[in-house]
């Protein structure tokens, strides 16, 4: 194995890593809100500078790869790298704030169990997942996946807005929706990206 092969692992090991901390950021942000745990949502505030310095880390790694004029193929990779992390940091950002939301509306009686919220939120955790098993693999209907998961997010919001008179703090609850909606695009890009570079690959 030679030494670029293993910085190229290394990236993509590094992606993993900051990935796997995005996902565990947004699922912490979800409990904190289902099981009314302040120190939580605390707790996932004050992490979101870990996933700050995976991407600082992964352009630093990405920079250093360019340097060595790599070949068209392992070109594209890095520059996909390179977006992926930056949409894994919007992840990461949209957990913090749904977190403070979360703290915000355990400030106040709970009116009823939550169910949809979190279940979308485990979709939009399967399609980022899915989106970084695509940066390692041949993509495999990534694209199709977050299509039809905005059209359910979206009707989710207009489903909740009908009963928006009967909620106490309806904007955070629709603001949670749309943080979850605003995921699945950041999930959606870097699986498009990778998309037409396995293509590109594929037929040239």
């Amino acid at each position: 194995m030679t030494h670029f092969t293993e910085e190229m692992n290394k990236l993509k090991e590094t992606i993993l890593a900051m990935s796997s901390h995005a996902e565990s950021a947004v699922a912490r942000g979800m409990r904190a809100l289902v099981e009314r745990d302040d120190a939580l949502a605390l707790k996932v505030q004050a992490d979101d500078n870990i996933i700050d310095q995976f991407e600082i880390e992964i352009d630093d790694i990405a920079i250093h790869l360019l340097a060595k004029a790599p070949l068209a193929t392992e070109l594209r990779m890095i520059t996909v790298a390179m977006k992926i992390s930056q949409n894994l940091e919007r992840v990461g950002d949209e957990a913090c704030t749904i977190a403070r939301r979360a703290h915000d509306l355990n400030a106040e009686p709970q009116l009823k169990p939550y169910v949809d919220i979190p279940r979308m939120a485990t979709m939009s955790l399967e399609m980022l997942r899915d989106a970084i098993t695509a940066f390692i693999e041949p993509p495999k209907f990534i694209l199709s996946i977050g299509i039809s998961f905005e059209s359910c997010c979206t009707t989710f919001i207009e489903i909740l807005l009908c009963f928006f008179h009967l909620l106490k703090s309806p904007f955070n609850f629709l603001y949670i929706c749309y943080l979850l909606l605003k995921n699945t695009d950041q999930t959606c890009a870097p699986s498009s990206k990778h998309v037409f570079n396995f293509t590109y690959k594929k037929y040239n």
